[in-house]
């Protein structure tokens, strides 16, 4: 499919006002096409169209979208979702119906930025958030720093690669993690987060099986496959039962 064909079908999914498998008694649900509503997409969040354009890594495909406040006039920006075909294929995304559900989390993430800008509003805890270190040794010292909590740490031949060896845990032999970070997007990752709040433990401890890069995508570090971006998630693993074995059962089958 190529990427117009593929656009369309997305977008036709995402402006779908009506998508079957929601109950009447829980509107904000999950529908047939595996988006979860109950965040508000499709009432508070709505998307109204879409294009491909051309991205630095790619084609990417960018998506207008409206905000409906209670009793508040609309507010109609746009955001972009990455629209590759070779990352799509790598990503597990052939089909527009399995990138559809990413797709609408990323505008709702969208909207939530649009809508702290529009009403003034910052993250809680914003005036109580450490000063952001001013030097670049500084910045640079403390990522090490938080790194070094992980694992040992062993800085590559580039200046923006980091290997982080992480201890074993019980049985499990200890993971090794590349991290892809430049100066300029670790400082401005501080000013987003605040330093008190940069942390990469949960990352590499939700890291899937390959994932063995967290790499700087979007103003967040992200887990992938590899080190180009855009990143690629490790597909779950699916555990298929052996020819002519049983499955768990919570009642006892008749055959």
């Amino acid at each position: 499919m190529d990427d117009p064909a593929y656009a369309a079908e997305l977008i036709r999914i995402l402006t779908n006002p009506h998508p079957t498998g929601i109950r009447p008694d829980d509107p904000y649900g999950q529908a047939d096409d595996g988006i979860d509503r109950y965040s508000g997409f499709g009432r508070d969040v709505v998307v109204t169209g879409g294009r491909v354009v051309g991205g630095e890594y790619g084609s990417e495909l960018e998506i207008d979208f409206v905000i409906r406040p209670d009793g508040e006039p609309e507010i109609a920006d746009r955001g972009r979702v990455s629209l590759d075909a070779g990352w799509r294929e790598l990503s597990g995304y052939a089909d527009p119906s399995a990138y559809a559900p990413r797709v609408a989390r990323e505008v709702e993430r969208a909207a939530r930025e649009t809508w702290r800008r529009h009403s003034g509003r910052s993250e809680d805890g914003q005036a109580d958030r450490r000063a952001v270190p001013a030097r670049a040794e500084e910045q640079r010292a403390l990522l090490l720093e938080l790194l070094g909590r992980e694992g040992l740490v062993t800085e590559a031949a580039s200046p923006d690669r980091f290997e982080v060896s992480c201890a074993p845990l019980e049985d499990e032999p200890g993971l090794r993690f590349t991290v892809v970070v430049t100066p300029a997007e670790w400082a401005g990752f501080l000013e987003s987060v605040g330093p008190e709040n940069a942390a990469f433990g949960e990352l590499m401890g939700s890291a899937r099986n390959g994932e063995t890069f967290l790499v700087f995508w979007k103003g967040e570090f992200e887990q992938s496959v590899r080190e180009e971006l855009p990143p690629v998630r490790a597909r779950p693993e699916r555990f298929v039962f052996p020819e002519g074995a049983g499955g768990w059962y919570a009642y006892r089958p008749r055959d």
